[in-house]
This record gives C-alpha cells, structure tokens and sequence, in this order.
C-alpha cells in the first residue's frame, strides 16, 4: 500500500507538553520525520494508562524537598547533609536538636485532603513527629523508629501509616484534611515527649501533595515540581487494553463531587468507612470500604451540596468493588433516581426509580475496569430545579424501589473510590479527582499539523480510526484538512443526528461533495476514509465503499497547510486511534484493506 504523507497514532504515539507528535514522509528518503501539533488543555486529567491504571497529574508542594538547609528553616536544631540515605546515596540529612522541641519546618500554604510524607530513620533518638500546622489543632504523629508503630497523634488526623523500606529506613504519611501552614519535623525522645535537647534523627525526601496516600516521591527545587498527566500534555489512554492505545479528547466537565476519594467525609447513616481499605484503580492503597451497620434499617453514604436545574443532564459515576457484598446502589436525591448493580460482571445493572416526576430518559450501565473493579454509572435528566445530591449503598441482596433495610454482619461491604457527578452532561467522562472543592477538567484541543509538503490538496485521503464519546446526536465534531478556514478543506465528521458518518468538502465556501452513511454505533471504534480528487470522490467505512460523488471541482495546490480535530470550531471530542493523511488518491483495494477493521 501507498505509505501516508503523515500520519498520527496507529501505536506510534510520541508527546510532550504542548505538542503531539505525528509523523511526515519524506520525499527523498522514504524517512519519516515528525510533525509537531498544538495541543493544549487547560488543567491537569486523568488517563488509564499501559498497566490499566488510572494516571493523575501530581505535585509536590514543598520547595528544596531534600535541601533542609535552604527553603527550610530550624528552631532550636540543625540539619547536616551527606549522610547515608534509605536509596544507597549519601542525600540523606541528620537532624539534631539543640534545645528542647527542636525541629526544621516550611511555611505552605494548602488546604483540602492532602498528604505529608517523609523518610526518617532513628539516630541516637528513636521517634520523629511529624506536623502540618494550621487554624485549629495541629495535626500530627509521632512515630517509633525502631519498629514503626505509631503513638501520639493530634486532632482530626484521616489516617497515618509507616513503611518500611529497608536498613531501618521508614516512610511516614500524615494525611490530614486541613488548612496548612506549615510542615514540620521533630527529632524527639520518645513517643509524646519532646523535651530532649541534644538528639537526633536521620531524614531525607520530603513530600507534601493533595490526595489521601503518599504517591512515588517528586524532587523539588525552587519551585514545586509536577509528575503525571499534567495541564497541556496529550492523554494516550489505554482504557481497551495495553495493544490498543488511543488519544483520549474530552469537553470540559466539572466534578462537582467535593471529596471524590475521602468518603469517610461523606454524610453517612448507619454506615462506617475504612479509609485507605484498599489498592484503587489507581493501583495505590486509596479507597475506602463502606460497611452498613448490624441495625435493621435504611443505611446509605451521600454528599450534599450541588443544585440542578430542569432538563438538565445530571452523569454520576462511582468505581466499586464487592468485598463482602455484590450489590451496590448509586442514586439522586433520596432515590428519585436509582440504579441497583450486581457486582459480578459487566452489564450487571438495573434502573429503579421511586419517583418518576423528578427525572427522565435515565439509564444505567456498569463497566469492568480490571482488578476486579467497576465504574458504576447512572444517567437521568432532571424535570425540575432542586438542590440535590448523590446517595451510594450496598449489601446482601438487591435494593428494593423505597430503600435498602437490611442487617449489615459489621464487615461485609464494597469498595469505593473516584466519586463523580457532571452536570450539563449525558455521558462520563475521565475521572477528575477532587480534595475538597469541585474541579474543572479544561477542554482537550488539539491542531496544526502537517503544511503544503504533506498534505495534498488536489488529491488524497483523509483517513482516521476513531470512536466517539457519546452517540447522542447533540454536535457535530469533524476532524479536517483545511487552510486553518472552513471555506477550503477536507472534513469527515460524526453528525448530530444519531448513527450518521459524513465527509464533505469546501472549494471558496462552496460545497463540492456531501457523503454520508448511517445507522453506525458511533461510539466504537470505525476506520473512516474520504477520498478527494476532481470528479472522483468516495467514502469508506469499515472495509466498505458506503458512498461516492463523481462530479466535484478539489482546492488548488498547497491550499492545505493544516491537520486539525476540529473544523467550523466544531472540535473531535473521542478517542483516536489514528489518523493519516495520504497525497494521491488511492485505489477501492487499498481503501478496502485501510479501512477493514
């Protein structure tokens, strides 16, 4: 077959911030060299990634994280660097009182769910407290170096652990929803008591980041520093396996869930939470299990505090996993409306509603994420404008139509982690982790490929292996050769009428062919090709010649200068697996064997 002009994707996938890379041929050389495209976003996201883990941005929110004697500060102690650290270097620092209380500390500013880690080992004094001071209690643990147990903590801690990581080496996590001002650490005699004077202890690798565990450590320097998927950078996600990569471009959406991760923050009736239970979809020790009281009566979790307006869309989403029980609720409003599901294999899910006047065109559905995990989804639009809310349960046995009475054994429950309710929405989208505000997740975009030298604009295909968002036939989204205009180019594109799959073309503002075809499920996957040369145009899809047009005038050489997803700023909203351009027209064999799925 022809080789492309340039090409996006198809495995070959390269990015950096900013940019995605694409591919052009070389005339000369039959080389491909790359291509850079625009792409921004204006926020950190979300993306599953080649070990099918859900993938975050991430930031470490002290500076000099392993430099104590710069950003930081002491008081009645000194730091000295060089010493033996807990990863074979000599960057680990000893920190030595010199009167009674001594410590070194920053000044932060933070607040929300958040986690302070450090890795500290014993000197000639065997307990470190760890502090993240702020309006209130001061919220900290003291910790025994020797064996790792924990002792004295402050008011309104979430959860603390220790880890041992070897040589007498442990990382500590103080996980705190608060307002912080300031971390510290304090070299102290013995659980409680911090009136030694002349101790110390080894520290290295300080880390304070949002969220409810301490995530792989992040050096910092004068700045705080960033890791994971973060603001401008392309998401490759992996959602359909580790083989099948795609460029995930998603709207804006809001989670409007405030504390997506800390359940235990939830409103809760005749249930208790275990923070932390559980390795996440995210493949760290963050959800939480919801255990329903031994009382015989309505148990559930909500979180209160967003309002909806009629006919409004209203997705709410929720990864779960049964332990101990394989029936879960998810639900609106004091169930006005409710989906059960049965935790034992994808699709298991069912609608119930208890009142049918406050939501319509409603459905539920329920998708296996690996590791035993689920991401639970229900969908309604709202008759009316009501402040509302978004209510989880589970047990033995499926949820009646008025509520879920029922005698929990203590310890039976579910695992729940990565709560979301998108508003303005009829379908779900990456999670957007909250740690305690709701958060917007900007618009993917992404345009400016290719120029003149690689795109055709006389002859050609427009070829892309794509699946959309959503099937609903509420936009159009193209994917477009043009001169950066909608007056001359090359589109294809998923119409706003259900199931539809179109190409057209410009030539001065005027059109010069109109395919399409129908009765596609737009959200698979579906290899599109448009062919483009005067008086000879045709639409294939899937491995089929769907449509044609031969009569037609194409632009004048080097028109095309641009590969955007977009067009008539109409942006692609789904996932692309790839995209290729080619210069000449090719044959219905090759057309055929470039568009089998």
């Amino acid at each position: 077959m022809t080789n492309p002009s340039l090409q996006i994707g198809n495995g070959n996938w390269a990015y950096k911030e900013n940019n995605l890379l694409g591919y052009a041929i070389s005339p000369f050389n039959d080389k491909f060299s790359p291509r850079e495209i625009t792409f921004t976003r204006a926020s950190d996201g979300t993306r599953v990634n080649k070990n099918g883990l859900i993938e975050k941005g991430r930031e470490n929110l002290l500076l000099q994280s392993n430099q104590f004697d710069t950003t930081w500060s002491t008081a009645s102690a000194s730091v000295t660097s060089g010493q033996s650290g807990y990863d074979g270097s000599s960057d680990a620092w000893l920190l030595s009182t010199t009167g009674v209380g001594g410590y070194v500390f920053q000044s932060v500013v933070n607040s929300g769910v958040q986690t302070l880690s450090v890795y500290a080992k014993a000197g000639s004094y065997n307990f470190i407290r760890v502090q993240l001071d702020g309006p209130g209690a001061d919220k900290r643990i003291d910790v025994n170096l020797v064996d790792g147990s924990t002792g004295t903590a402050g008011a309104g801690n979430i959860i603390v652990s220790t880890t041992s990581v070897g040589n007498g080496w442990w990382r500590i996590q103080l996980v705190s929803n608060t307002t912080s001002t300031r971390a510290r650490f304090f070299a102290i005699v013995a659980d409680g008591d911090s009136s030694g004077s002349n101790g110390n202890i080894y520290i290295q690798d300080a880390q304070l980041e949002q969220g409810l565990v301490a995530t792989e450590y992040i050096e910092t320097g004068a700045t705080t520093a960033l890791a994971g998927i973060l603001e401008d950078l392309p998401r490759i996600d992996y959602s359909e396996g580790a083989n099948s990569p795609a460029l995930l471009l998603e709207p804006q959406r809001t989670n409007s869930i405030i504390s997506s991760e800390h359940i235990d923050s939830w409103n809760k009736n005749e249930f208790s939470v275990d923070t932390n239970s559980a390795t996440s979809p995210e493949g760290v020790v963050n959800a939480s299990k919801i255990i329903p009281s031994t009382n015989n009566t309505d148990h559930y979790v909500d979180r209160l505090g967003f309002s909806r307006t009629a006919d409004q869309y209203i997705t709410h989403s929720v990864y779960v996993k049964p332990d101990g029980y394989n029936y879960f609720s998810l639900s609106n409003s004091a169930n006005r409306l409710i989906a059960n599901f049965e935790l034992i294999g994808e699709g298991s899910a069912r609608y119930v509603s208890s009142n049918g006047t406050d939501f319509t065109n409603h459905s539920a559905s329920i998708e296996a994420v690996g590791n035993g995990w689920y991401r639970c989804i229900l969908i309604g639009q709202a008759l009316n404008s009501i402040a509302s809310y978004m209510r989880i349960s589970c047990g033995s046995s499926a949820y009646n139509s008025s509520s879920w009475n029922g005698v929990g054994d203590g310890t039976s429950g579910v695992l729940v982690y990565g709560a979301q309710l998108e508003l303005n929405s009829s379908y779900p989208t990456s999670y957007i982790p909250t740690y305690g505000s709701s958060v917007t997740r900007g618009a993917d975009s992404c345009d400016g490929a290719g120029n003149s030298d690689v795109i055709n604009s006389a002859e050609g295909v427009l070829f892309a292996e794509i699946s959309a968002l959503e099937d609903l036939g509420t936009a159009r989204r193209y994917i477009s050769l043009s001169d950066g205009s909608s007056n001359n180019d090359v589109r294809l594109y998923y119409n706003n009428t259900i199931g539809d799959i179109v190409a057209l073309s410009k030539v001065g503002g005027a059109t010069q062919f109109l395919m399409s075809d129908s009765g596609y499920d737009l959200t698979q996957t579906h290899k599109i090709a448009v062919k483009y040369k005067v008086n000879d145009f045709a639409l294939w899809i899937d491995g089929v010649e769907v449509d044609t047009d031969s009569s037609g005038s194409v632009n004048a050489a080097n028109t095309f200068n641009e590969l955007a997803f977009n067009g008539n700023d109409l942006p692609f909203f789904g996932n692309v697996k790839q995209v290729a351009v080619f210069n000449e027209a090719l044959s219905d064999s090759e057309l055929a064997a470039l568009t089998t799925l």
